[in-house]
């Protein structure tokens, strides 16, 4: 195998090898049997190297032949480095069509089931509680409603006009918890999966977050169809509970994770390695950080092994603060957490600050007292000047260095940037010339607040995000080079911004094979707060990323997120 062909292999994600094993299922291609190496994904087993071969052709838009790659171990220890369960033996299987190889599938029951994951959490996690409940989990007054229930409850009783379910002081109860790790399990059956469990999912708020693909589950919902009419509003009433424990698990600072019946066999002799793969991708850095890295350095070639030894990839640390966004003293403070932050994490790579971060005044001490020669810091000065006007400024340190190269924010709103499409040029040229910083050999690129205004939704188009002038050619050309350039977008906030579902395609786009991260302050004047979900983001090949927090209190938040 060449060079070249090597590094392609890292282009492969976990997405690209799931779309294999779908290409695999739907194609009318017949393929070779696996002789002695099986993918094991959802209970069903695949032919390892043929689903191998296909995420390379996914991944990289080419196709490599049969006798490019091996089977075998190396197949094993590839997906080994996804977190795939893969089972080698060396009996052989002779050649059959496509149709006799793919997966069976067997009827799994629920009870037995259920016990063999619990017993399985049990030895990874420890003392487990079963139909647990919590006096703070609890069906909401459905007259005074909290904001994120309203449109669910809304769409809920105009499905069937049916509000029966709408009663206040009910106690849900979660199947398996662990309280030390504020830790929770749900196992859906298949009545979970219904027109009305569809409904709630789909009115979810941005800023809840579940431990589980929403898309998978309103997917199943469309698939199963599932029914329960007696009493009349059964589903509508499971429906609710099931979101009810969503929202509140996630208000109260708790981690539940939702496991769909059949997707995998518990009593499989792969089901611990399976789960720690389901974990590895919901419960995140939480989990990852218990986990060990095995075997990773038979994977990869010597040159790539530094990379996957300690941390494993690069750290950034975006922190959030306090202040009055119309008082500027409010930041008072703001200096001495600033050098707390810096000099105390110098293992961070990167340490992004929101917008307002200091005062000018305040930018003299912070220069003095930085020891930290490490860490690339971005952050912006409130009260700085730029061409003989007041103006809010970015600053960087790199190497200890303080940068100043007059950066400022453009435009702010969608609006602006319409009404004055020459600013578009300005805005570009600047991103170009001043706000791509080189570090560790990648190139990160530097929004401000509003300008992620650079990008549109087309709303008739289920939100599709492209840039905001597609029709300019030159200025479309400029864009897409900075693009294709840039391996980390940051765009921290001066306050959160609205939209949140728009927003979140946007981070989808500008994280596509790269990373976006946002960070923010908590505005005093309209009563934000660091605990709110929309404060920060890190978003991974199109995917949020979980982070580690590393500092709170009630005037800042520092979380580290590993890419």
């Amino acid at each position: 195998m060449d060079n070249i062909t090597k590094k392609k292999w890292y282009n492969i994600t976990n997405e690209h090898i799931v779309k294999a094993i779908e290409e695999f299922e739907n194609s009318p291609n017949k393929y070779h049997a696996a002789r002695n190496t099986f993918l094991i994904y959802k209970g069903n087993t695949y032919p390892a190297k043929t689903i191998r071969g296909l995420a390379y052709k996914i991944a990289n838009n080419e196709t490599l032949g049969s006798d490019q790659y091996s089977g075998g171990m190396e197949t094993v220890k590839f997906f080994e480095r996804y977190g795939f369960p893969v089972k080698h033996a060396e009996n052989s299987i002779a050649e059959k069509k496509k149709s006799e190889v793919k997966a069976h599938r067997k009827k799994l029951n629920v009870v037995s089931q259920k016990n063999a994951l619990q017993k399985l959490l049990q030895q990874k996690f420890g003392i487990i509680e079963t139909e647990r409940k919590y006096d703070w989990l609890k069906t909401p007054d459905p007259v005074n409603s909290p904001q994120e229930y309203k449109d669910i409850i809304k769409a809920l009783v105009e499905y069937r006009n049916q509000g029966g379910f709408l009663k206040s002081g009910l106690h849900p109860s979660c199947d398996f918890v662990f309280e030390d790790h504020k830790l929770m399990f749900e196992y859906d059956e298949y009545q979970h999966f219904s027109q009305a469990r569809k409904i709630t999912l789909e009115n979810y708020p941005e800023t809840i977050h579940v431990y589980f693909s929403k898309n998978d589950w309103i997917e199943q919902c469309t698939k199963i169809k599932a029914k329960d009419n007696s009493p009349i509003d059964r589903d509508e009433r499971r429906a609710y509970f099931d979101s009810v424990r969503d929202i509140e698990a996630d208000k109260h600072g708790y981690t539940l994770i939702r496991i769909k019946h059949g997707d995998f066999d518990w009593e499989d002799t792969h089901a611990s390695a399976y789960l720690d793969t389901l974990l590895s991708k919901t419960y995140g850095q939480k989990y990852s950080d218990q986990m060990h890295v095995t075997e990773v350095n038979t994977v990869l070639p010597e040159e790539e092994k530094e990379k996957v030894t300690g941390d494993q990839g690069i750290k950034i640390g975006l922190v959030s603060m306090i202040l009055n966004s119309t008082d500027i003293h409010s930041i008072d403070d703001h200096a001495t957490i600033f050098l707390d932050i810096v000099n105390t994490y110098e293992n961070l790579d990167i340490i992004v600050f929101p917008g307002k971060t200091l005062r000018k005044d305040q930018l003299t001490l912070v220069e003095k007292e930085m020891k930290n020669t490490h860490s690339l810091i971005l952050f912006e000065v409130w009260d700085d000047f730029f061409n003989g006007e007041q103006r809010q400024k970015g600053y960087y340190f790199k190497d200890g260095i303080l940068h100043d190269k007059d950066i400022i924010q453009i435009f702010a709103t969608s609006s602006e940037i319409n009404r004055h499409k020459d600013l578009m040029k300005l805005f570009l040229y600047e991103l170009k010339h001043k706000r791509i910083i080189d570090y560790k050999g990648m190139s990160i690129c530097w929004l401000i607040c509003g300008e992620i205004n650079v990008l549109r939704n087309r709303q008739k188009n289920n939100n599709e995000v492209t840039f905001r002038f597609p029709e300019d050619a030159d200025l479309a050309r400029a864009f897409q080079e900075i693009y294709d350039k840039t391996d980390i977008f940051i765009d921290p906030t001066h306050t959160i911004m609205g939209n949140q579902g728009k927003l979140a395609r946007r981070r989808e786009f500008l994280s596509q094979n790269k990373t976006f991260c946002s960070v923010s302050n908590a505005d005093t004047l309209t009563d934000q707060k660091l605990s709110e979900k929309s404060i920060q983001y890190l978003y991974k090949n199109g995917k949020p990323i979980n982070g580690k927090i590393l500092k709170s209190d009630i005037r800042l938040l520092l979380r580290q997120y590993i890419v």
